[in-house]
């Protein structure tokens, strides 16, 4: 089990935090611009790429965080 942690980078919350508040930060922004694109052009398909952007970052944050998880765990292979 040490074999794994030697190779996982070492976890800063900080950092981590950091991250994490950039991306929450970019997410409303886009939902702010998101919803005065719809109110611009009255039309939904700017919406509908928002929300799909938002699910991206949230979806690629949730498996860092996990990775990371496992990585602290010791139950996967380094990045």
């Amino acid at each position: 089990m040490s074999r794994f942690r030697a190779h996982c980078q070492r976890l800063d919350n900080a950092s981590d935090s950091i991250a994490a508040l950039l991306a929450l930060s970019r997410a409303n922004a886009g939902v702010l611009v998101g919803g005065d694109l719809v109110l611009w052009t009255g039309q939904a398909r700017p919406d509908l790429v928002v929300g799909l952007a938002v699910a991206a970052i949230a979806l690629k944050g949730g498996i860092r965080f996990q990775r990371d998880a496992n990585c602290e765990a010791g139950r996967s292979q380094p990045r």
